[in-house]
């Protein structure tokens, strides 16, 4: 991932040689959901290193076991939790302790980020007291004018009468229907 959208200000941790920065930067978008990424750059030469996308924030800390060596916590494209182990000198990284060291271009395919993006729905959000006052109006409107359709259809006197009637009953049918889907507590 190249690219970073819209940001906030990130998180960074320094390295105690000055060898590397990391940085976790989070972003809320209301179309994408959140997005995070983790960023890991060598100095002095503002090098990026690493740049991958993250599924959420954890509590674990950035740990420098020792010079040009970050263990950072990333999630892959599943959102497993893993800790990447990244040496700026060697330019390798390894995902488990017991891996061996792997090129750094390797790492997006590693975590699964090669594929197509998943596709993201945000949750739904609960409706206000007014949204289910309007829905419950609707409702009981379009269920009178139901019923007065299909009278119309029984006690009509000629056959324009009886055909508005299903019409007009179909089409309140078709409202009361969206007015309580719109009802639901799931909604």
């Amino acid at each position: 991932m190249s690219v970073d959208p819209p940001q906030d200000d990130p998180i960074v941790a320094l390295s105690p040689d000055g060898m590397l920065r990391v940085e976790h930067r989070h972003y809320d978008d209301d179309r994408g959901g959140p997005w995070d990424t983790v960023r890991v750059v060598a100095l002095p030469g503002e090098e990026v290193l690493v740049q991958v996308p993250n599924r959420g924030v954890t509590t674990e800390p950035v740990v420098f076991p020792g010079p040009g060596i970050a263990a950072v916590p990333v999630t892959d494209s599943q959102g497993h939790w893993r800790q990447l182990r990244i040496d700026a000198v060697k330019r390798v990284f390894r995902l488990s302790p017991g891996e061996a060291d792997e090129a750094l271009d390797l790492l997006p395919q590693r975590l699964g980020f090669t594929g197509p993006a998943v596709h993201y729905t945000p949750p739904r959000r609960p409706a206000t007291l007014g949204q289910r006052i309007l829905m419950t109006t609707l409702a009981v409107a379009s269920l009178v004018f139901v019923l007065g359709g299909l009278w119309m259809v029984v006690a009509g006197s000629s056959s324009t009468d009886r055909w508005n009637g299903a019409l007009g009953a179909l089409f309140f049918g078709g409202c009361l229907a969206i007015a309580l889907r719109d009802l639901r507590p799931g909604r």
